[in-house]
């Protein structure tokens, strides 16, 4: 550097002549050089010094002020020299409390004292430490994953160690979250399609067994046989439901709800199904807002919940259900691709039982997938609260760690409709719906067109049959006589029962029409421009297995709508 060279200078090792020997003028020339060289020793050090300033600017650029949590300590003592303000902001520790101490005294690796140890050797094994991933424990208690870099500096005689790195546990929560999705809307794909054909198999079977029943009505002992048949397809058709109830995106018979009431009407019922080891509480909001839900798959979800949170406690414990208001954020909705920011009201189930690891966290909305033993469990039950929360357009939030207990959070739109109690009144069944008009029955599967064929026509009505669309728009041209149009929606060909409906409606304005169907995801088949031409027949299809009462219901529905 220049200061040295200046320094150099001023001592450089010439001969000299004594002070007597020298004349006035050498003493002159001497002066003059000696007083050129303390001007250039002075420059230097004003350079040195904005070079010291520029450093040092530096530093505090890359240290104080990136956005990287950075701190310097002792390699052999590992006491921290500096931290930044991040570091500080991120671990809720102050910068006078970390100076002078060490990691483990502040217990910034939890637990686990040995990650440091490890994270030396690394170090002075490779001489750096690069994109290392780890966790560390917050003041708060809260462990968060970082990816770390790290280098040996030599400074004063000192080995130190410069640590910076960031905070990637919003996401990984964030990267978690999207796969759960992903994985869970091919399961939900993947399900829907086998209980699409579960439902075909069971309506034929249920179709059989029904009409059976009116072929023998008078022994006893075969009826019974039958009932426990119909009874047990009924059960098949119930599990399909839950499936597809996983796998469908849009909410059936959802009405403005007052969550409090419906959690307490069920109240009672939960605390019968438990053992008295446990004890249930609720602690309902006072000014809970409405929401817009079907009530059945909110019963349903929080009785679920409540079962599960009871066998996290095999030696007994407190189950909560508690329900409060609450704003998510343009942040929280950040994490949460599946939610909007806005008004919603949580309904939280908690208990403090065994908890869940990481790996079955992440797992529990799986269809089928269980932790309870063989045969006490079928994997539905979360995966059915799971649909239904999907349908809701809401969101469910998992907070647990192995050993201390479970807390599952159901998030639900603020609904602003009012709620208007209805009328109590005496359901009572009617019988069979007859008729005598001409119907089209269509569907791939010739079981449940033969099954359908014979019902209606026990019914009084006449019928043409037909396994594709094709033929389904060759009978309707070739005889106008027919009333309606009784079709299957997913169906194999060029022309499925959305696109069956809409060519009909367009040549037959006055054909009554119903779909059917087993499948949840139906509706992707429908085009916007097709919903356009068939309107309200798509939001008005009989679901699979039907029985014989809501297909005659489901008939006599439909020709007499105006």
């Amino acid at each position: 550097m220049a200061i040295f060279k200046a320094i150099s200078g001023l001592f450089a090792n010439e001969p000299k002549k004594s002070d007597s020997d020298k004349s006035n003028a050498d003493l002159l020339s001497e002066n003059k050089s000696l007083q050129l060289q303390l001007s250039e020793v002075k420059d230097a050090l004003v350079h040195c010094q904005v070079e010291q300033e520029y450093v040092n600017a530096l530093f505090d650029a890359a240290f104080y002020s990136s956005s990287q949590l950075s701190s310097i300590s002792e390699l052999e003592t590992g006491k921290f020299l500096d931290v930044n303000d991040v570091w500080t902001q991120t671990r809720g520790i102050s910068r006078d409390e970390a100076i002078g101490r060490t990691a483990d005294d502040l217990n910034i690796w939890g637990k686990d004292n040995s990650i440091r140890d490890q994270i030396i050797d690394d170090i002075t094994t490779h001489g750096r430490l690069r994109n290392y991933e780890t966790k560390s424990e917050m003041r708060s208690g809260e462990i968060r994953d970082f990816i770390l870099n790290a280098e040996i500096l030599q400074a004063g005689g000192k080995s130190l160690l410069f640590f910076s790195g960031y905070d990637i546990t919003d996401r990984k929560k964030i990267d978690r979250n999207l796969r759960r999705s992903q994985k869970l809307d091919a399961v939900g794909q993947l399900t829907g399609g086998i209980a699409h054909d579960f439902n075909n198999l069971l309506g034929i079977i249920l179709g059989n067994l029904e009409l059976l029943a009116e072929r023998v009505p008078e022994d006893e002992r075969i009826q019974s046989l039958l009932n426990s048949a119909i009874h047990g397809a009924e059960r098949g058709a119930n599990i399909t439901r839950k499936l597809l109830g996983f796998s469908s995106e849009h909410a059936s018979g959802s009405e403005t709800t007052n969550v409090n009431k419906l959690i307490e009407s069920i109240k009672e019922l939960i605390a019968k199904s438990i053992t008295a080891t446990t004890t249930v509480e609720t602690h309902l909001a006072g000014d809970a807002w409405l929401v817009n839900v079907d009530q059945s798959d909110l019963e349903d979800a929080v009785i679920n919940l409540s079962m599960n949170a009871h066998d996290a406690m095999p030696e007994g414990g407190v189950l909560s259900i508690e329900t409060h208001n609450t704003v998510l954020d343009e942040d929280f909705a950040k994490l949460n691709s599946d939610i909007s920011p806005g008004e919603y009201l949580a309904v939280k189930v908690t208990d403090n039982g065994i908890g869940l690891p990481d790996e079955i966290r992440d797992r529990i909305f799986e269809p089928f997938f269980t932790t309870k033993d063989r045969g006490k469990g079928t994997g539905l039950g979360l995966s059915m609260v799971f649909g239904f929360i999907k349908r809701a357009n809401g969101h469910i939030e998992i907070e647990s760690t192995d050993g201390s207990g479970t807390s599952v959070t159901l998030f639900l739109p603020k609904c602003t409709t009012q709620l208007v109690e209805p009328l109590t009144k005496e359901v009572i069944r009617p019988p069979l719906p007859k008729g005598s008009e001409i119907i089209l029955i269509v569907d791939d599967e010739p079981h449940l067109v033969e099954i359908a064929k014979t019902k209606l026509e026990n019914l009084g009505y006449k019928t043409f049959c037909a396994t594709n669309g094709e033929d389904a728009i060759k009978l309707l041209h070739e005889h106008s006589e027919i009333n309606m149009l009784f079709s299957d929606i997913v169906m194999p060909g060029a022309i499925n029962g959305y696109q069956l409906a809409a060519v009909a409606r367009s040549d037959r304005p006055d054909l009554k029409i119903l779909l059917t169907s087993g499948y949840s995801r139906a509706e992707e088949l429908l085009t916007p421009e097709i919903d356009e031409i068939i309107g309200e027949i798509s939001k008005l299809s009989l679901a699979k297995p039907y029985t014989y009462q809501k297909l005659a219901s489901a008939i006599r529905y439909t020709l007499d709508a105006d």
